[in-house]
């Protein structure tokens, strides 16, 4: 959890204890804060699981043959331009 998630945790928490200290008769600020804070854990967990999917979609675009024909440029430009004898050697057996 990151930091921001465990201060609004403990905040919600302290509302709740100051307010059930309030009045033992009326419960409506702990009924307010019940419902603030299972608000604000929604919130949490939903922003997370977007977080998720968004790092999730980027792997559906990999493209194998793309990447490949980049790996082989990189290598011929090594190979011509610095003179790496490996790039060289890489590029004649894969490219």
């Amino acid at each position: 959890m990151s930091r921001k998630t465990l201060a609004a945790i403990a905040a919600i928490a302290a509302l709740a204890v100051a307010t059930q200290a309030e009045a033992k008769k009326n419960n409506t600020g702990r009924n307010i804060a019940i419902g603030v804070g299972a608000a604000l854990a929604t919130g949490i967990i939903l922003n997370e699981a977007a977080k998720a999917e968004g790092r999730r979609g980027r792997v559906e675009y990999y493209d194998a043959a793309e990447e490949h024909d980049r790996q082989c440029r990189r290598w011929a430009r090594l190979c011509d331009r610095e003179g790496e004898r490996w790039a060289c050697r890489k590029y004649d057996n894969n490219c």
